[in-house]
């Protein structure tokens, strides 16, 4: 059999497949859900539109913090695409990831120390950098010259031309990792590292725990992906909410509080994300 008719099969397969996978996941999408997520996303792009032009305050951090912007919506209009697709395991990451951005930006814009956090958020790419580079199998290792300079820009995580850490953290303290992270007493955020970051790491690791999501039907598929999604979408308005604050931009209170009403009725009375942001 040659290989033009073995693409033929398959792709006649999918020609009768697509269409009906399209038809049985529209299916189980929950109107109001999607509503609220679209919502969600619409109401985030217009509050950060012209962001810089809007700031009051804390001026000279913008250009570091704002990034997290465009990441963020890049996850909010991600949560909206895979709802869409019902697909569960890309929710889950997202939400993973947007919980580790929420509680970094809360150790940092909430202590005392600030700005100094800030700044060794942005120079630690620096050492990612030059770590990934010397552990890469793609690239020659740094040269000396490079080591340098790297030391030079990230002293505070060295001593003695040493790592003061085998895995060195941004904040350049010693034996800190994001429990540590959500349970300073400015982030308070353990109960929702253990509840949802540690859930959703088994997705990341494949952990057997997770065929349980899609193999137990006594709580359809359907119904962990919308919850899932919330969360995430959740997380997101909640670090716009965090920068809002911050650099002094008003934040749509009641704008959200009116788009949250889809997510209610999506779930039959049940806020999509019980955590205020206060």
């Amino acid at each position: 059999m040659s290989d033009t008719k073995i693409f033929s099969n398959w792709m006649e397969y999918w020609q009768d497949v697509e269409p009906r996978l399209a038809l049985y996941v529209n299916k189980r999408l929950n109107k109001d859900a999607l509503e609220h997520l679209n919502c969600s996303l619409a109401l985030y792009s217009f509050t950060t539109e012209n962001w810089i032009s809007k700031i009051k305050k804390n001026n000279e951090t913008s250009l570091i913090l704002s990034i997290f912007l465009i990441q963020v919506q890049d996850i909010l209009r991600g949560l909206v695409s895979e709802y869409r697709n019902q697909t569960l395991t890309p929710i889950a990451l997202m939400v993973r990831t947007v919980f580790e951005i929420k509680a970094n930006l809360m150790y940092m814009i909430k202590s005392p120390e600030a700005i100094s956090l800030i700044d060794k958020f942005d120079r630690f790419k620096n050492l990612e950098k030059f770590l990934g580079k010397k552990g890469s199998v793609f690239f020659d290792n740094p040269t000396d010259q490079e080591a340098q300079e790297v030391m030079a820009k990230c002293n505070e995580w060295f001593i003695g031309g040493k790592l003061i850490d085998s895995q060195p953290h941004w904040s350049a303290k010693k034996g800190i990792n994001l429990r540590k992270i959500c349970e300073a007493s400015h982030v308070n955020l353990l109960n929702e590292y253990i509840s949802t970051y540690k859930l959703n790491s088994k997705f990341t690791h494949g952990s057997p725990i997770i065929n349980n999501m899609y193999s137990n039907q006594s709580i359809p598929l359907h119904v962990h992906t919308m919850h899932l999604a919330f969360l995430g979408a959740g997380d997101c308005m909640k670090v716009l909410h965090l920068l809002c604050e911050f650099f002094g931009v008003d934040f749509p209170d009641l704008d959200y509080a009116h788009i949250c009403g889809f997510a209610i009725k999506a779930t039959g009375g049940v806020p999509p994300d019980p955590r205020d942001f206060k």
